[in-house]
């Protein structure tokens, strides 16, 4: 196994996991969460388990002393599920700062802002379940060249 590599999977099953705990918590404050959040939050929850899932598999490689086979498919993996989480991120962020406003107005028009970006947030909840898909591939080809 590629020392680099290994090292690069889990920096990224660090990272990942923060990432997507900073826009649930974000996600899980706006009043009156569309169905849409809910779904992209559930996901989310999932993806999270699953990245925590591959620093385990990580640790117990190096732990066991089972370096055989290259951590590159993982790698990849996590790298998707980085892109998809950075353009959700970029989502909240256009519609953040509206909902943390003193003005009623301002909330008011960020919460309209939000329901004309369902289509978009369908669309990231999808590439998100792809992307974990991917992962969840990844780290079942792992787990089986471990064995």
């Amino acid at each position: 196994m590629d020392p680099g590599t290994a090292t690069a999977v889990v920096s990224l099953a660090l990272q990942i996991p923060s990432t997507i705990q900073s826009i649930i918590e974000f996600l899980r404050t706006i009043k009156e969460v569309p169905d849409e959040l809910i779904t992209l939050i559930e996901t989310m929850d999932q993806m999270q388990a699953n990245v925590n899932q591959v620093r385990g598999l990580m640790e117990q490689q190096f732990s066991e002393a089972r370096l055989a086979g290259s951590p590159m498919l993982l790698l990849n993996a996590l790298k998707a599920c980085e892109r998809k989480i950075k353009a959700l991120g970029l989502l909240v962020e256009q519609v953040k700062g509206g909902l943390d406003a003193k003005n009623a107005k301002k909330r008011a028009w960020t919460n309209m802002s939000i329901q004309s970006k369902k289509a978009r947030l369908r669309e990231l909840e999808s590439h998100l379940r792809a992307a974990m898909s991917n992962l969840d591939s990844a780290v079942l080809y792992t787990s089986w060249q471990l064995q």
